[in-house]
């Protein structure tokens, strides 16, 4: 009797213990190879939306999209499948980053507490959106340790782009309007579709380098995916996006990793940014943007909006004027009477917004980020997860990419990347 009770008591403390392991993320906490083919298929459709979340199908209003449907499918999915009513399948534990992130999101929700009555409605759909962001980057960022899954979700959003590209070049009703000579898709500003397209080329010629094809051939023919957004992202206008874009590509060319494969880097890379630069040149909207800023230091008013954001912070430095009270105020002192102006730059953003008591969490947050990419370099991804975080970076020095899908499913795979290989169930 005493033996049947010690084994009984053994049995609950390896219980416990695998418990309290999963929960650390130590086993099956990530999505994987082993999860059923749904909560798979869920997350491929709800990356697979995500360039297409813009798009108004008539019976969507607020702040329903596209790509909430799949995203809400797989949530539920998710924590059905992994839940603490299973010894061995638990969430995953939150990664360093995550919680400097939701320092941020704690800062950014006290201010709300001292915003003007009618803003209230709007604060709160932001609240919840940064609270849905940060469960993506959350659950992402676990799930990109996984080798086949990563590189299914990269390849899903990439084709998902090139899709759009191509109904953008076709000239597909609602995928190319023309907005001062810019072209946009689907009810993207240019700015945003620019920056969907210039991940979607530095993916496509990340996977190029690292992924094994059967055949050169192959190999050649997944390359050419990457010219229809490339032209897309020329043809938006968008200096950011094609500054972010050749970033990228100059990482490709970095000297590490097998000589071979450096070989590979240096021809693709160098080959996309001919192709950059001649789609520049060709392109009269492209190239006088270009000229107006070299001649004439022309930002497209981000050269008056800088300076004046830069002295709101200095006014407010430690919590900021406070979520869209920033918006207001800002508008009023570029001389925007009755209307809202964005600081067009992610720091400038938070600083107006949550002040340094927000600023520097989400700043560390950032950097664990932007460390995990670095360390991925030798990983089998390469170069791709610190090519795609500083084009990212790059694109939001000239805008305000937090509210979107793709930003934080790159900081998710820049820091699964380059965090430790999960240990698999045996």
């Amino acid at each position: 009797m005493e033996n049947m009770s010690t084994a009984v008591n053994t049995s609950r403390l390896k219980t416990i213990g695998l418990r309290v392991t999963a929960f650390r993320g130590g086993l099956t906490g990530p999505l994987t190879t082993d999860a059923p083919k749904l909560v798979q298929n869920l997350f491929l459709l709800f990356v697979f939306t995500i360039p297409f979340e813009a798009i108004d199908l008539g019976f969507m209003s607020g702040s329903l999209s596209l790509a909430k449907i799949p995203g809400f499918l797989f949530f539920a999915s998710y924590c059905f499948y992994y839940s603490f009513l299973s010894p061995r399948r638990s969430f995953p534990c939150f990664p360093s980053a995550m919680w400097w992130f939701a320092a941020y999101v704690a800062v950014y929700a006290l201010n709300g507490l001292f915003i003007s009555e009618e803003l209230i409605g709007p604060f709160i759909t932001r609240l919840l959106t940064l609270l849905q962001l940060i469960a993506l980057f959350w659950l992402a960022s676990s799930s990109f340790r996984e080798e086949r899954i990563t590189r299914n979700i990269i390849v899903t959003f990439a084709l998902a782009s090139v899709v759009l590209s191509l109904g953008n070049l076709l000239e597909f009703p609602g995928f190319s309007v023309v907005d001062s000579d810019r072209v946009s898709s689907l009810g993207h500003n240019p700015n945003t579709l620019a920056a969907i397209m210039a991940v979607s080329v530095l993916s496509i010629i990340g996977m190029t380098i690292v992924y094994k094809f059967r055949s050169p051939l192959r190999r050649i023919m997944f390359l050419g995916l990457a010219f229809p957004p490339l032209a897309v992202v020329v043809m938006t206008g968008s200096r950011g996006g094609m500054l972010a874009l050749m970033l990228g590509l100059s990482l490709y060319i970095l000297p590490c990793g097998a000589p071979k494969r450096l070989t590979t880097r240096l021809v693709v890379a160098c080959l996309a940014a001919v192709a950059v630069a001649y789609a520049i040149a060709n392109d009269s909207v492209a190239l006088s943007r270009w000229t107006a800023t070299f001649e004439e230091g022309s930002l497209a008013g981000r050269e008056r909006i800088y300076p004046v954001a830069a002295e709101m912070i200095l006014e407010r430095p430690l919590f900021g004027w406070g979520p869209f009270e920033m918006f207001y105020e800002l508008g009023r002192r570029t001389r925007r009477l009755w209307k809202t102006m964005d600081a067009h730059n992610l720091l400038l953003h938070l600083g107006l917004e949550v002040g340094a008591a927000g600023t520097v969490p989400f700043l560390v947050g950032l950097w664990l980020c932007t460390r995990a990419a670095w360390r991925a370099r030798a990983g089998k991804l390469g170069l791709l997860p610190l090519s795609l975080m500083v084009a990212t970076l790059a694109v939001n020095m000239s805008g305000t990419g937090l509210g979107r899908k793709f930003t934080w499913l790159i900081f998710a795979l820049a820091l699964g990347a380059g965090g430790k290989p999960q240990i698999r169930r045996t």
